[in-house]
């Protein structure tokens, strides 16, 4: 699928992390929605806003509308998107520091797992995203 105006097709691991920032943004509105009507815990939205969720549902929207921008505009390989998206990467990766030392400390392995595959999917996203072949179909 060649979008208008750009030489380069879009790369199938652009395509993955749109869609992995569409489906968190989904989630998070929805969340949002059921938390303001006292449906849902606001722990449930702590997995991707590492203590942030305590501000309540509207730090559920502003997380929500800046990765459901990150992957629309990812979808049209916008700069300005691969951009945001690296940085929401490093954001879920520093958010994960905390509790992956706490638990090499306390020796919590399920813990260390699931924080840790934070930390490797926002590596392996950045990693993706700033590469030159992955840079080079971004033109716009």
């Amino acid at each position: 699928m060649i979008p208008e105006g750009n030489a380069r097709p879009r790369p199938a691991g652009v395509t993955t992390a749109a869609l992995a920032l569409l489906l968190a943004s989904a989630y998070l509105f929805a969340l949002a929605a059921l938390s303001a009507a006292g449906r849902a815990p606001l722990a449930w939205g702590a997995y991707l806003l590492e203590g942030l969720e305590l501000r309540g549902p509207v730090i559920f929207v502003a997380a929500a509308l800046a990765s459901s921008a990150a992957g629309i505009g990812l979808l049209g390989q916008r700069n300005w998107a691969r951009r945001l998206t690296c940085g929401l990467a490093a954001a879920l990766m520093m958010g994960a520091v905390p509790a992956v030392s706490s638990a090499v400390i306390d020796f919590r392995f399920w813990t260390l797992l699931r924080e840790g595959l934070k930390v490797v999917g926002g590596t392996a996203a950045w990693f993706y995203l700033t590469q030159p072949e992955t840079r080079s179909a971004f033109v716009r």
